[in-house]
């Protein structure tokens, strides 16, 4: 076995140094082809295999009509699906967009107007869950205030046990006033929106994402210099 050891580290020099030499021989000639090779292939594409533009421009056509569709679906503050659904499908679309809006005019301002309507989105999905939180905390802090009133109804110093709950009915009127603030910024978050984004009002942008549909179909039916 140590012969066999001591064999092998002799000979391996010699084994790399044939490697190289073989290699260096065909190199050149691997090189030109792989040259040919990467030319050709910008050429000629398969038919059954689209360009990375095309790829693109049908999956924005596809996130631009689902977009619509969820829009059309928001019809109060009271739609957290739809319009969560609507802030994941701008999400998507401005992923899409961002990485070839150097190459793609018109990209940057869709890439601008799907960020705020993400943000606007966003907001009100913040407010909407803040709103179940309190309104949770509301009606622990009501239930054990008035299921103890009750309890200390029957008893002669009832009086006192209502000053005792004072610092809960406090604790109810402050989250109630928060309640009434995230009521006014829904409100607001929602008009500006729906003066923006909805029933109907998506059409100028729906027309911008069909411009940057059109473009990148030109761009990839456009001959490829070699």
């Amino acid at each position: 076995m140590n012969s066999l050891e001591a064999r092998r580290r002799h000979q391996q020099p010699r084994l790399i140094r044939d490697i190289v030499r073989d290699f260096e021989k065909i190199a050149v000639p691997l090189r030109k082809q792989i040259k040919r090779g990467c030319r050709a292939g910008k050429r000629r594409r398969p038919a059954s295999q689209p360009a990375f533009a095309a790829v693109i421009a049908a999956i924005l056509c596809r996130e631009a009509r689902d977009l619509h569709r969820q829009l059309r679906r928001v019809g109060s503050v009271n739609s957290p699906n739809p319009a969560h659904q609507a802030r994941l499908i701008a999400k998507r679309m401005r992923y899409l967009l961002e990485p070839v809006s150097p190459k793609l005019s018109g990209a940057d301002a869709a890439v601008a107007r799907l960020r705020q309507l993400q943000d606007r989105l966003g907001e009100l999905h913040d407010l909407q869950t803040l709103k179940a939180e309190v309104s949770a905390a509301v009606e622990h802090t009501a239930g054990d205030w008035s299921a103890q009133l009750i309890r200390d109804a029957s008893s002669e110093i009832w009086m006192a046990a209502i000053d005792q709950k004072l610092p809960q009915v406090r604790t109810c009127y402050a989250l109630v006033a928060v309640m009434a603030h995230i009521h006014a910024e829904q409100r607001r978050l929602f008009e500006a929106l729906r003066r923006t984004w909805l029933e109907g009002r998506d059409a100028a942008f729906q027309k911008q994402v069909q411009k940057l549909v059109d473009r990148l179909v030109a761009f990839d039916r456009a001959p490829t210099q070699a």
